[in-house]
């Protein structure tokens, strides 16, 4: 990623674990959209990983959805863009 506004949506519905490993790339990816005005948005249906994901307080920074479909629905090229993040996320969590 060396020029233009990185937006990217990684889509994690395949892997049904994360580790520390997977976290670091996780935040490097995010600091590296965030490098260039962009944003990382995870798209995640696994209830364990988005647990994961709440109690290391990634979705403050990195909004999860539940479908690819939701996280590129919000994509567009203006700078002021108001991001939606998955709306199930902190029920799911606490329950």
């Amino acid at each position: 990623m060396s020029t233009g506004t990185a937006r990217i949506v990684l889509d994690m519905s395949g892997p049904d674990f994360c580790d520390a490993s997977g976290l670091s790339v996780l935040v490097a990816a995010h600091h590296a959209a965030k490098g260039r005005q962009g944003q990382l948005r995870l798209v995640c249906p696994q209830r364990r990983i988005r647990r994961l994901l709440h109690i290391t307080e990634l979705t403050d920074v990195m909004p999860v959805f539940d479908t690819v479909a939701q996280a590129t629905a919000t994509v567009k090229d203006r700078e002021e863009e108001v991001l939606q993040p998955w709306p199930g996320l902190q029920s799911e969590v606490t329950s």
